[in-house]
């Protein structure tokens, strides 16, 4: 199985990538047609998403040097800046207002700036494994590591918990399987180590898929 993973990596980060992006049109698309928030932040997540598994793509055929260098820094930082959303995404899902919604915003709006900090100071270092390179985190601050740990766990996890709510209330299950399945396959990729970054974007797209399988759910309930 293992060996098969490694065989298989190159080409479907390809296929990963190309997935992505037709999540990102769907959701934008959807986006225009209903002005339904959560297919607005959807598709924010999915940009970062997308751009992260184009970059691990291009690695197929790129090696080392500064342009490879900037673009991944990059992915980096788009991770980091745009997973707090997830954030707010829950927070439009437990129909939270006023003062409550105020507060998730502004919880996110501070982690899309810790988050951001966090990619330009981590420091990359080349790697390459199953014929794929890329440049991987070697060394961060410690308040660099602490954010990149909270939004690592402290992402899925309240998604699952708001997923759970959400499933209990509005009796749909798609918030909760897009926060599982990302923390299972993450799980996953731990089993794998060398593969964990290939392993895990099975779960982002699983997520990206159920979060937008959700929004279209919570279009039905406004009609």
């Amino acid at each position: 199985m293992t060996k098969f993973l490694f065989d298989t990596c190159p080409a479907m980060l390809w296929v990963i990538t190309v997935v992505q992006i037709i999540f990102t049109a769907m959701t934008f698309i959807q986006y225009s047609k209903t002005k339904n928030i959560i297919y607005f932040l959807t598709g924010l997540l999915t940009i970062g998403l997308t751009y992260d598994g184009l970059i691990l793509a291009l690695g197929c055929f790129m090696k080392e040097g500064a342009f490879f260098a900037i673009l991944s820094r990059m992915r980096y930082v788009l991770h980091g800046a745009l997973i707090p959303f997830i954030y707010v995404i829950c927070a439009y899902a437990l129909n939270w207002k006023g003062k409550l919604l105020k507060a998730a915003w502004i919880f996110t709006g501070i982690f899309v700036v810790l988050g951001f900090a966090d990619g330009c100071v981590e420091q990359l270092a080349v790697k390459e494994v199953a014929n794929v390179t890329r440049y991987i985190s070697v060394y961060a601050p410690s308040w660099a590591e602490l954010v990149n740990t909270f939004l690592t766990f402290g992402t899925v996890i309240p998604m699952m918990i708001a997923g759970v709510v959400v499933w209990k209330k509005q009796k749909t299950p798609y918030l909760f399987l897009s926060g599982a399945l990302m923390f299972l396959f993450s799980g996953l990729g731990v089993a794998v180590k060398d593969l964990m970054f290939y392993i895990s974007m099975y779960g982002e797209v699983l997520m990206a898929l159920f979060l937008y399988l959700y929004a279209r759910k919570k279009d039905s309930f406004a009609k």
